[in-house]
């Protein structure tokens, strides 16, 4: 079990019995949740850096700086893990060196966590709007804009993405196309 705190640590639990197997320190708060995959815990923190950690052993593998805050939660897709900052940037970076693939800005902060299906990355922004990137290049596919700022997660059901808004309204739109349904 992997917990990222308040007070600039990771920390790895034995999740049977409870018992601490290491502590990881960071430079900043952390207020996003942990992607793990393979022997990497993901996590981002308040210092700017999204940090690569060995499951095992809590050994910084690598660590990616953006311009502010990672509050975004990462998520890992294939050989690439994608994360929001409040930098007003998206980030896909590989998986295994933290080497940028792409990024791409957009009018305000992600505190989102993205979603990826068919290819496809689904980000909401503090910009008021649901983005739809290539997953492998970060090109848009469509920009939907609501009357709020996005600082929920998307999900997806079928060919149906669904976000929230700070405008008190839950959109439903087709994966295919930037169209309410």
């Amino acid at each position: 079990m992997y917990i990222g705190s308040f007070n600039s640590k990771v920390y790895a639990f034995n999740a049977t019995t409870g018992h601490r197997l290491w502590t990881q320190p960071t430079d900043g708060p952390i207020e996003s949740s942990p992607a793990i995959s393979d022997d990497t815990v993901y996590i981002g923190s308040d210092d700017h850096r999204l940090y690569a950690i060995t499951a095992t052993t809590g050994h910084i593998r690598w660590k990616y700086t953006t311009g502010a805050a990672v509050n975004s939660c990462p998520v890992v897709a294939g050989d690439t893990v994608y994360i929001g900052s409040e930098d007003d940037k998206l980030y896909a970076l590989n998986a295994t060196t933290g080497h940028l693939r792409w990024v791409y800005a957009t009018n305000g902060p992600i505190d989102s966590s993205v979603i990826v299906f068919n290819g496809i990355v689904y980000v909401g922004s503090e910009d008021h709007s649901l983005y739809a990137l290539q997953a492998a290049t970060g090109r848009v596919r469509w920009i939907y804009t609501t009357n709020g700022p996005i600082e929920s997660s998307p999900a997806i059901a079928g060919n149906t993405i669904y976000v929230g808004s700070f405008d008190d309204q839950i959109y439903a739109l087709k994966t295919s196309a930037s169209r309410k349904i």
